[in-house]
């Protein structure tokens, strides 16, 4: 009887060790998709100075994810005229990428806001 009792209690300690290695790791794996979530910097909208005018990066760290140093949508290459316009035009591409939208600008939404 003392080896059967002996027995039942190591396989009752051996399902413990088990419990509490699965529960540790599973808490370990949660803390460490929160690291992650939390090391992502913020997406940030940043109006440049181009030859002739203006442009926009948006950035996310130091990392450029658009560089868009001329009006999109058109079909001649030229850059913003004003700082106001490249940052009318960067804030709804940026809202968008934030919406995980299509983040393009139309030749409508530029008259809109009068962009020329």
């Amino acid at each position: 009887m003392n080896k059967l009792s002996n027995n039942v209690n190591q396989i009752c300690l051996l399902i413990i060790f088990l419990i509490a290695t699965i529960s540790f790791a599973g808490c370990k794996k949660n803390s460490t998709s929160e690291t992650i979530k939390k090391q992502v910097a913020p997406l940030e909208l940043k109006v440049i100075a181009v030859k002739g005018g203006y442009g926009y990066q948006i950035k996310e760290g130091s990392h450029i994810l658009i560089d868009q140093p001329i009006i999109p949508a058109i079909s001649e290459e030229k850059p913003f005229k004003s700082r106001e316009d490249a940052q009318k035009v960067g804030e709804i591409v940026l809202q968008r990428i934030k919406n995980h939208t299509d983040f393009s600008v139309s030749i409508s939404e530029l008259r809109e806001l009068n962009i020329e």
